[in-house]
């Protein structure tokens, strides 16, 4: 990891509790949020939330008029299930076994729909690149500094298979872009670093990479 990385961890703050990331990292053993992720993904095997890497590496399809009424079963068993997870934030069709475009997320005290998503346009703010803490259900008790844009517009069909148009900024970008990845194949481990807690007050990495912003 570069050092231009570590310094902007601390303008960020984790997923899971209202420290800094830089915080939380240090103070991960006796942390709420470390307990509260353990039960988290616990909770989360009683839905067998897909692990199996041959199944999350598939391209999602679009939803089309044939494929509208599985889509709406998707969609009620990720809505379901998201708002059964507290300190879950997003959960996307493949985690679930379903090859298609929709995830769900939390967002401004409800559950979004996402069903066909497009990143219009990556907005470019003087700060439009940031670290970011995530886990993700189907990669248990892992966590990973990503980097994410600060700022997007976004096109997608709500759970009516309208269409919208949303800047999201900040945390929401970061889990519009981590579900977005989900349905494009891609996982946090392919352009993050994992995080080792070796002990209380350190924080190491299983690799050095060289992550420019």
């Amino acid at each position: 990891m570069s050092e231009s990385l570590i310094a902007n961890i601390n303008n960020n703050h984790c997923c899971c509790c209202d420290k800094s990331n830089k915080n939380c990292y240090n103070d991960h053993h006796s942390c709420n949020c470390s307990e509260s992720s353990k039960h988290c993904y616990e909770k989360a095997k009683e839905f067998n939330i897909i692990t199996d890497e041959s199944v999350l590496r598939k391209k999602c399809e679009n939803i089309t008029s044939e494929n509208q009424k599985l889509a709406i079963e998707c969609i009620d068993k990720l809505k379901h299930i998201l708002s059964s997870l507290d300190h879950a934030v997003g959960l996307a069709a493949p985690q679930l076994g379903y090859n298609l475009k929709i995830f769900c997320m939390k967002y401004n005290n409800d559950i979004l729909v996402v069903v066909n998503p497009v990143i219009l346009k990556i907005i470019k703010p003087t700060k439009y690149l940031a670290t970011s803490y995530e886990g993700c259900l189907s990669i248990p008790n892992k966590s990973y500094i990503t980097i994410r844009h600060t700022k997007i517009q976004v096109r997608f069909q709500d759970e009516n298979f309208k269409w919208q148009e949303k800047t999201f900024k900040n945390f929401d970008a970061y889990i519009f872009q981590h579900e977005y990845d989900h349905i494009n194949g891609v996982l946090i481990k392919d352009h993050g670093e994992e995080i080792v807690f070796e002990n209380e007050n350190k924080i190491d990495t299983k690799e050095e990479k060289n992550l420019e912003q």
